[in-house]
């Protein structure tokens, strides 16, 4: 059981994606303190029914060309490895949205100014 979000890269993410939970899946491209303290608690809180995953997309090519599109920081979340939600532009109140969606514990986060469609 992991209570941390996991530092993962090209050739680690489909490991994180085969271990059989949902996975919030972090893309950024430099540090966001208030970010990072956003997924550090979602992953305590819900250990054992989600993974948080998060990828510098700097340094990882493959990842950076699948969520082109998507302006970091980006969120994306996962299940069976289809994507459930994903957005950009995120701010830590996008962290629980997403994440109490994909657990079923909420509706389909809303999109804010910043996030793309």
């Amino acid at each position: 059981m992991f209570n941390t979000p996991i530092t993962t890269n090209d050739d680690g993410l489909y490991k994180v994606l085969d271990q059989g939970l949902p996975v919030v899946l972090y893309l950024y491209d430099k540090s966001n303190a208030a970010l990072d303290k956003a997924f550090n608690r979602v992953a305590e809180e819900d250990a054992g029914d989600i993974l948080v995953a998060r990828v510098n997309v700097r340094e990882n090519a493959q990842v950076r060309k699948k969520f082109k599109k998507l302006k970091m920081p980006a969120l994306v979340t996962l299940d069976e490895g289809e994507v459930e939600s994903k957005a950009a532009q995120i701010l830590p109140d996008d962290v629980d949205a997403h994440v109490d969606f994909l657990l079923g514990r909420g509706p389909f986060p809303t999109q804010t100014a910043k996030q793309e469609k």
